[in-house]
């Protein structure tokens, strides 16, 4: 698979060779990009192969430790098992994590483990939240000990509905703004758990503030309208070096300058709102874009794709403006790793930062 890529994109490579060495490093005077999608490698293959995923021009990746053997019948990741009452014991992700230690990063810097509230099945009220912490913890000492940012934080609800106060277990014994007052407290110790093991960790969250507050209604009657009493437990807890950024997943399918700025502008609104107390704050603005938005993906007629090249182009370069620091790149069909990504697509990750 490497020798076709290596194959396709052999020539190409060398003119972005050329390009880099004539400007700036990756990420200077401006946001990163990370790559993050169903086709992101292991870190094993991560590992193998790490020199030449290094000639497309990312920044960093979200990766997902992948366990030993099967547990229950099934390969269920990392990052999809930490939200539950149940600890998860390093030693079985040691593959994983033998290879992450081993990785020799030079152009990918800024990396970060993949942590989701999946499976969702543990109530804030519960005795068994404390393994979320536990798992909070295992994936700081993961980032520290491995040389990563830290973790992409996925709140969406894929398994459960750990936000949302109408599907709480708790919901007859404890009104809504009880529910809050233990959420915050969660918060505070899910982030204490982080910066014990890594002081500097850096938390990319999917969505942040404006997520809780969409919809009509009562916020105990929507669908996340505990997340804001987290994210200000965790806003509360924050050590000085750590930072928190709202990475906007609303911007998927952004192509409009104004997209952005509006965004940017809100982000702030929403944080300010908030009377947080604690350390100063450190949370700052960031975009996803879905290259293959609305799972359309063609690699060779660009007029069916949601983004042409120009068009991703252009959003690269709004996101980079607007964000503080990082923009990613999501994607389910399109893959940056097989040797099957169009040379105008991977043209456009290096034009958005050196033109």
């Amino acid at each position: 698979m490497l020798k076709a890529w290596t194959r396709h994109i052999g020539l190409f490579v060398l003119l972005l060779t050329v390009i880099l060495t004539r400007t700036e490093a990756f990420g200077s005077g401006g946001a990163k990009l990370i790559e993050w999608g169903w086709n992101t490698p292991t870190p094993t293959f991560v590992k193998e192969h790490i020199r030449e995923m290094e000639k497309v021009p990312f920044d960093g990746l979200v990766l997902d430790l992948t366990p030993n053997v099967p547990k229950n019948g099934a390969m269920r990741t990392f990052g999809w098992s930490c939200w539950s009452p149940e600890p998860l014991d390093l030693q079985d992700y040691s593959g994983s994590l033998a290879a992450l230690k081993g990785t020799e990063f030079r152009r990918f810097t800024d990396n970060f483990i993949r942590f989701n509230v999946t499976p969702g099945n543990v109530d804030w009220f519960d005795k068994g939240f404390s393994s979320v912490l536990l798992n909070a913890s295992f994936a700081a000492k993961v980032a520290k000990s491995c040389r990563l940012k830290g973790i992409l934080f996925d709140i969406e609800h894929y398994e459960g509905s750990p936000f949302n106060y109408l599907s709480r277990p708790r919901r007859p014994s404890h009104s809504f703004a009880e529910y809050q007052a233990q959420v915050e407290k969660c918060g505070r110790d899910f982030m204490t758990a982080l910066t014990l093991k890594y002081p500097e960790i850096t938390i990319l969250l999917t969505y942040g503030y404006h997520l809780a507050d969409r919809g009509g209604g009562k916020p105990e009657s929507k669908e996340y309208g505990l997340l804001s009493s987290f994210l200000d437990g965790m806003r509360e807890a924050a050590s000085p070096n750590s930072l928190i950024i709202d990475g906007w997943e609303f911007s998927y399918g952004y192509k409009v300058e104004e997209q952005y700025k509006a965004a940017r502008d809100l982000i702030y609104k929403k944080a300010g709102a908030r009377q947080i107390s604690g350390p100063p704050d450190r949370c700052q603005c960031g975009f996803g874009i879905w290259l293959d938005n609305r799972k359309i993906w063609n690699g060779n007629d660009f007029r069916l794709n949601y983004f042409s090249p120009e068009e991703f182009l252009a959003s690269l370069r709004f996101a980079i403006k607007y964000s503080d620091r990082y923009v990613w790149i999501y994607s389910e069909l399109a893959n940056w790793w097989n040797g099957q990504m169009p040379e105008d697509y991977i043209s456009a990750l290096i034009r958005a930062r050196t033109q």
